[in-house]
C-alpha cells in the first residue's frame, strides 16, 4: 500500500511541476504580449539607427510583375491530375 501512495504522490507533483511550468509560459506570453505591437511600430516609423547600405543602383528600374500563363479551374481536373487549360 506504500508503494502505491508514494506513486500516487510522485505522480501528483510531476502534475504541479507540469501545471506550474505552463503557468509561467502563458504569463511570461501575456507579459510580453503588449511590448511587441509598440517594438514593431518604432522599428517602422523611427529613422534607422545604424548607417543604411543600398543594394541597387539608384537609376535601377523595377522589375515588371510577372504574369502567369496557367489558369486553374474545375473544368481543367482530371481523374489523371491536374492539366494545362488553354
Amino acid at each position: 500500500m506504500a508503494g502505491v501512495q508514494a506513486s500516487a504522490k510522485a505522480r501528483q507533483r510531476g502534475y504541479r511541476v507540469g501545471f506550474a511550468l505552463v503557468a509561467m509560459v502563458v504569463l511570461i506570453s501575456l507579459i510580453a504580449t503588449p511590448f511587441a505591437p509598440s517594438s514593431a511600430l518604432v522599428n517602422l516609423v523611427d529613422p534607422p539607427s545604424a548607417r543604411v547600405y543600398a543594394l541597387t543602383p539608384k537609376d535601377a528600374t523595377p522589375l515588371r510583375p510577372i504574369v502567369g500563363s496557367i489558369w486553374i479551374s474545375p473544368r481543367s481536373m482530371s481523374p489523371n491530375g491536374w492539366q494545362r487549360s488553354g
